[in-house]
């Protein structure tokens, strides 16, 4: 019998000991189809580590890059509403274009060190962005972003 509780902690989420890195602070789950915050029992809801962080790189790519007042400055978002529509740059070049920005800024974030698996697909007035995003913690989040264009 231990005088002191013993615990099985699940660390695998958590960040290297000797990391300088911030701890991500208190985000609220969004719901970027519905476009409003989620609700359980009428309080938002907070968001998991993972959560965090693909609600961050979710936003940075529904963002247009200098659009709004607020990201002026800050580099924050992409520009891939240029190549809505466009029939006169090959398929290739675009979605090159789109890895190349999204490799780019995903890295501003400190708990992020890149993607892999890169992905797009068009279906009727969308795309889809898929790829893994590999985190400083050696994990890797699947991410996918559906866009109407």
């Amino acid at each position: 019998m231990a005088i002191f509780p013993q615990f099985n902690i699940d660390t695998s989420n958590t960040l290297p000991s000797n990391s300088n890195v911030k701890e991500l602070g208190r985000v609220f789950l969004f719901d970027f189809n519905e476009k409003k915050f989620v609700l359980n029992d009428g309080k938002m809801v907070e968001a998991t580590y993972e959560q965090k962080i693909k609600m961050w790189v979710e936003q940075l790519i529904r963002t247009e890059f200098e659009k709004f007042e607020i990201y002026k400055d800050t580099d924050f978002g992409l520009e891939i509403i240029k190549f809505i529509g466009r029939r006169d740059i090959p398929v290739g070049v675009i979605n090159s274009e789109v890895k190349r920005q999204i490799s780019e800024k995903i890295i501003m974030h400190p708990h992020i060190e890149g993607i892999e698996n890169f992905a797009t697909e068009r279906k009727n007035n969308q795309i889809i962005i898929s790829f893994d995003v590999l985190l400083i913690n050696e994990n890797s989040l699947p991410m996918e972003v559906t866009m109407n264009v």
